[in-house]
């Protein structure tokens, strides 16, 4: 791996090391993972620190920490300040209504819920096989993310790194169950913090300090405010953020496998919804710092006149964060080291507690009522088996994601939306009303994750699409030297995309991507009910 010194190799080695060892420990700690609630849910004795720190690093990864700085610098603030309200909404939300919901029927499987409302093991069947999928679909790009970041800096191919992310999180999840899970979360939400704060002061120090750091953001148009527009195309709205995105990460936070795994692992209701509260304040500092590096990033390059991706130095947005680690922190042996340790973290802490999650819902809804005569220690050790087979699909997945366009947090929210929606309408649905019944929720389900999966890849092969800002002052470019004519063309040409209009199902493609998953839901709801009255009027 050129580029790194030994410093840089230590660091990153102590970090893979030191969570290897955390499985290990948990492994022969306690009752040696022997059991299936202790693998899975920890014995339900989860303390309040711990699970908080866990939500927080388990659904912000690596996607958010190089997407966001890809973000701002193809389209501006206006995301950073959203998502802050939706955030909060969602949390708020989740914590009112979904955890004493759910806390009190002490589930191992979220799913498990489905059958109990509507007495049909084929629902609890398909709501875990949704959601084993958007769980796939969450963790390919959350691997695939800072593999991208390591091969920008380094040149080490996501072939290598993506297998060895894999088989790190993995091997520590089998070993050590969900104590592990947490606890590693713990440990590397330190190490990301560390990474986040170095780039943010070493960023400011080399740009100027903060004010000019937002002077260049804003010279550069990238400071915008909401658009309170009501159109579902506009990409970012403020009702977009708030109601789409923020119902979207309610559903995350209240109903999905592996939030519901660590809120129902905790002793008492109370402290279960402490666990979400405290994660306001925790998301909220968070995402700001992550937003804030990348508008450091951004204010560099606007100093050095020369935009990276303009230039071919990098080959997409998404490298934007790791290419400016590359050369600012050059000269500082070991940091390199640190900053792959902070993506690696990212990603470890949201893949491991997803397979921890997957393999939970398959055994619990699929495989458990087919083995019954399995022992309880067997049955760990078919749970520690599962946890390795999704490692190989996840990092299979990992691989798709390199042909997706767009930021990687874009992409990782679009395919994760489609089956949330659907799979959540069917928990509201059987909530709401008692007249709902299991052949409404599955057509509903079905018709709602159809017309998501189609609306999104119909929007990758449509010519509906969001512009992005125009490119960086790039006339200091070693390759472009002098030729800030073709710079000014480029920014022409991207102002020109911006007015391109489209026609019939083009308008259903160009809805932005933060209301999918309230699509999603809104369908399976009213398609739900209205097939359910059909079924009990025909009965």
């Amino acid at each position: 791996m050129a580029g790194l010194h030994w410093a840089d190799y230590l660091i990153f080695a102590f970090f893979l090391l030191a969570s290897l060892a955390i499985g290990v420990y948990h492994a022969f700690s306690g009752n040696k993972q022997r059991t299936t609630q202790e693998f899975i849910m920890a014995d339900r004795n989860l303390k309040v620190l711990p699970t908080v720190i866990s939500l927080l690093v388990s659904f912000q990864s690596a996607i958010m920490i190089l997407g966001c700085s890809a973000e701002i610098y193809s389209y501006g603030t206006q995301q950073w300040f959203g998502i802050l309200l939706g955030f909060t909404f969602a949390i708020l939300l989740a914590e009112r209504l979904f955890v004493p919901w759910i806390f009190p029927l002490q589930l191992t499987s979220v799913y498990e819920y489905l059958q109990l409302r509507y007495s049909s093991r084929l629902v609890r069947v398909v709501g875990a096989v949704l959601g084993i999928t958007g769980g796939l679909l969450y963790i390919g790009p959350a691997m695939y993310a800072p593999s991208l970041a390591l091969e920008a800096a380094t040149g080490f191919s996501t072939e290598i790194s993506i297998p060895i992310m894999a088989a790190v999180a993995t091997t520590y999840t089998a070993l050590g169950g969900m104590r592990a899970v947490i606890w590693t979360d713990v440990f590397q939400a330190g190490i990301m913090l560390c990474g986040i704060l170095a780039v943010l002061i070493k960023g400011c120090m080399e740009v100027g300090g903060l004010s000019e750091v937002f002077h260049n953001a804003q010279e550069e148009g990238r400071i915008l405010g909401f658009s309170a527009s009501f159109d579902p195309r506009e990409r970012l709205t403020i009702w977009g953020l708030v109601f789409g995105w923020g119902t979207s990460w309610a559903f995350t936070y209240g109903l999905q496998q592996a939030s519901a795994q660590r809120y129902s692992a905790i002793g008492s209701l109370r402290d279960a919804r402490l666990s979400l509260l405290l994660n306001i304040p925790c998301i909220l500092i968070w995402v700001s710092l992550v937003f804030l590096n990348g508008v450091v990033v951004l204010a560099y390059f606007v100093n050095e006149r020369c935009d990276p991706l303009f230039n071919g130095d990098i080959s997409s947005s998404n490298q934007i964060l790791a290419y400016f680690v590359k050369i600012v922190f050059s000269p500082t042996k070991g940091f390199s080291g640190l900053f792959l340790a902070m993506l690696y973290g990212g990603a470890l802490s949201s893949v491991s507690s997803t397979l921890s999650g997957c393999a939970a819902n398959a055994w619990e809804d699929i495989l458990k009522p087919h083995l019954a005569n399995l022992t309880d220690f067997r049955a760990a050790m078919l749970n520690k088996c599962l946890v390795v087979v999704f490692g190989f699909l996840g990092a299979a997945v990992a691989f798709l994601a390199a042909i997706m366009p767009g930021p990687v947090s874009q992409v990782s929210i679009s395919f994760v939306s489609a089956t949330a929606g659907p799979l959540n309408g069917m928990f509201i649905l059987g909530g709401i009303f008692d007249s709902a019944n299991w052949q409404g929720a599955l057509i509903g389900c079905a018709t709602g994750s159809v017309i998501n999966f189609w609306i999104i890849f119909g929007s990758r092969s449509s010519p509906a699409f969001s512009p992005t800002l125009p490119p960086l002052p790039s006339d200091y470019c070693p390759k472009y030297n002098g030729s800030l004519p073709v710079s000014n063309a480029m920014k022409q040409r991207c102002l020109t995309v911006s007015v391109t209009k489209v026609h019939g199902l083009d308008n259903l493609y160009a809805i932005s991507f933060v209301w999918y998953a309230l699509i999603g839901f809104a369908i399976t709801f009213i398609i739900g009910w209205l097939a359910s009255q059909i079924f009990n009027f025909g009965m």
